[in-house]
């Protein structure tokens, strides 16, 4: 019985030893697990950085693109007035132009008055024709 009492023992030892690796493997897998999402949350924040400057560039664009628009809109507009002398036609390529304004702070070009003057104080953006009165 001692061979088998002895047997039994250091198979107890085993398996404790086993079972003592055991936990060092799943710890070891908790480690990488761990280095891994690090891993994962530093790629996630390059892509961020990366689509905020792509976003950064293409408003940068936009602004460049729509600043560009607005001096050409504004020779094309002084090229037609410079051709055109009855005012009721200049008030209709005004209305034009000013129907494809995009936003509140760019410039409206003027209407003339039947004396083929400008209209005087008029609006310079849309944003100020709310502060227009009756008159």
């Amino acid at each position: 019985m001692t061979n088998t009492a002895n047997g039994l023992r250091t198979a107890a030892t085993e398996l404790d030893n086993a079972n003592t690796e055991m936990v060092k493997i799943q710890n070891i897998a908790a480690v990488n697990m761990g280095n891994q999402l690090n891993q994962i949350q530093e790629q996630i924040r390059r892509m961020e950085n990366q689509i905020q400057e792509q976003i950064r560039g293409m408003e940068q664009r936009i602004l460049r693109q729509q600043s560009r628009s607005c001096v050409d809109r504004v020779h094309l507009f002084q090229e037609s007035n410079s051709m055109l002398t009855i005012s009721s036609e200049k008030n209709n390529l005004a209305r034009l132009f000013n129907s494809r304004v995009a936003h509140e702070t760019h410039h409206l070009e003027p209407l003339y008055n039947m004396d083929d003057e400008l209209i005087v104080d008029f609006p310079l953006t849309s944003a100020d024709i709310n502060g227009l009165d009756g008159e």
